[in-house]
């Protein structure tokens, strides 16, 4: 809340303030990305009847670089954007997993398919 402050909003009524919960939300390093995603994302190619080479490439190599790049564009054009709260949250990687797993085994044949997701 006192970001939107920070950047314009009105403020809030005191009375209403005095009501709110303060939260504190913890940046995770890319190791604790890579677990989190790596199981969510290879247990759902698991479950469905995707071939065992989609399931590979979804454990190891998708996780680590969608991972990988998500933290790059967090760091590196945090400093370029005038307004970094658009970018570098966690929410944008669940969006990319969240795709994936709405995929079916009709629409990815083949570990191509997969990757341009």
């Amino acid at each position: 809340l006192i970001g939107l402050v920070d950047l314009g909003a009105r403020p809030l009524p005191p009375r209403l303030a005095a009501r709110m919960q303060p939260f504190h939300c913890v940046d995770l390093d890319d190791e604790a990305l890579r677990r989190i995603y790596g199981r969510i994302l290879p247990a759902f190619f698991r479950h469905e009847t995707f071939g065992n080479e989609i399931h590979h490439l979804a454990a190891r190599d998708l996780i680590a670089a969608s991972v990988s790049l998500f933290g790059r564009i967090s760091t590196d054009l945090a400093a370029e954007v005038p307004q970094p709260h658009c970018l570098g949250h966690m929410r944008s990687l669940t969006h990319l997993v969240q795709g994936m797993v709405h995929a079916s085994p009709k629409s990815v044949l083949r570990t191509r398919d997969l990757v341009s997701l």
